[in-house]
């Protein structure tokens, strides 16, 4: 599923367990490691305290084992689990890319693109740069979603790949994470 040559996905990932700690430090402890916003946050802490736990982040094996330490000093309960490699490789950081076929109707596109989440705007836009430059990423996710969108595409009669997102792997190597 992954081309050759593409970096794999995350190794591990943060689980948040619910905790007993103020609300409060929860987001601030969040924020503070993870680089979320404090509505990001929110949402993870939310989870976890319905659901018992939630996934903080993902991101590689030390980088995980660091941030759940330093997250354990504000006393939160954290855990740190590992990936095997299929759960990583559809996890892996992709894009979708559309291609101009100069046959399909304008208000065709855009409603394919639409119905994969786009707003109308940036679905113009889009469009534009499919003419203009022949193709234009339209999607970016894990390898999985980026599979789930290209599919749709293809249903409405368009022609779409999956290609690995080289940039955010540059990002996520520079930076060690990935924020979900």
């Amino acid at each position: 599923r992954r081309p050759a040559g593409a970096a794999a996905g995350p190794e591990a990932e943060v689980v948040l367990h619910n905790s007993h700690a103020e609300y409060s430090m929860v987001i601030a402890a969040i924020c503070s490691v993870t680089a979320m916003s404090p509505e990001e946050a929110s949402t993870v802490a939310d989870d976890a305290h319905a659901r018992g736990h939630a996934v903080l982040f993902q991101g590689s094996r030390p980088t995980c084992e660091a941030a759940a330490e330093e997250l354990a000093e504000y006393g939160l309960r954290v855990e740190v689990r590992a990936l095997d490699a299929e759960e990583a490789d559809a996890l892996a950081p992709a894009v979708v890319v559309l291609f101009d076929d100069d046959e399909t109707p304008e208000d065709r596109v855009a409603d394919a693109l639409q119905a994969v989440g786009m707003d109308a705007l940036s679905a113009a836009g889009a469009i534009r740069l499919i003419e203009h430059r022949g193709a234009a990423v339209v999607h970016r996710g894990t390898f999985d979603k980026c599979h789930e969108v290209a599919g749709t595409l293809a249903e409405a009669g368009l022609e779409a790949a999956v290609r690995s997102d080289t940039a955010l792997q540059r990002l996520e190597q520079q930076f060690g994470l990935t924020t979900l």
